[in-house]
């Protein structure tokens, strides 16, 4: 969109913009599909798990509940040797199993299994705080009640709690633009004509007399 209103502003000429959600999924997805471009096959399921020797995947983090995991990446040879280092195992830089990217992704069970032995002992707060320190890229998996009490989110302001007339407190998510000049104050909506009073005697003139009327004749 702001590239039709860049040439919309320079040459004074508009255009049909079209996006469809199809079409920004396909095009997420153009890079799995690598092995189709060459193949003609279709390519195999591996879940959160990237196919390019690295590590990039999911790992499950103690106490092993449906959603204790993190997400771990290391894109490039530094990141991989942080990645063993923080984990206090600096001997597998030297497993031939794992050597580079073809290796890895052959051995990628065993890989699992090794960074799970130590994930699954960890919280997965824990992994990611640990990880984080060593400059390695790693994200808790949060359930919805953990982002909703995620304090980093409630800081930015993505997560806010209103005061619902009929509800009370409620706890939901915020504005996710975040703009300097024109910051958004998120309210409770108002209920089935709450601002009767206020519309009909400010925009349409009506009286108190009338408003009572219209209330018993059931027409607000």
């Amino acid at each position: 969109m702001l590239a039709a209103l860049l040439q919309r502003n320079r040459t004074g000429k508009g255009q049909k913009v079209e996006v469809s959600m199809q079409d920004a999924v396909l095009n997420y997805v153009r890079v799995p599909m690598m092995d189709t471009y060459l193949t003609n096959q279709p390519t195999k399921r591996r879940g959160n798990r990237l196919g390019a020797g690295l590590v990039g995947d999911i790992f499950r983090c103690a106490p092993g509940g449906p959603n204790d995991y993190v997400y771990l990446y290391c894109s490039n040879q530094e990141m991989w040797q942080l990645f063993w280092q923080a984990m206090g195992r600096p001997e597998v830089l030297d497993d031939p199993r794992f050597q580079d990217r073809t290796a890895r992704r052959e051995n990628i069970e065993a890989l699992t299994q090794i960074i799970e032995e130590w994930t699954t002992s960890r919280t997965k707060q824990e992994v990611m705080k640990i990880m984080g320190e060593a400059g390695v890229p790693c994200g808790a998996v949060l359930d919805s009640v953990e982002l909703l009490n995620d304090p980093h989110l409630r800081e930015r302001g993505m997560i806010v709690t209103i005061d619902h007339p009929v509800r009370g407190k409620f706890t939901m998510p915020g504005c996710p633009a975040k703009l300097e000049d024109s910051p958004v104050e998120v309210r409770s909506a108002p209920l089935l004509g709450q601002h009767n009073r206020e519309v009909y005697s400010s925009i349409l003139g009506f009286k108190d007399g009338d408003l009572e009327q219209l209330k018993q004749q059931g027409v607000i």
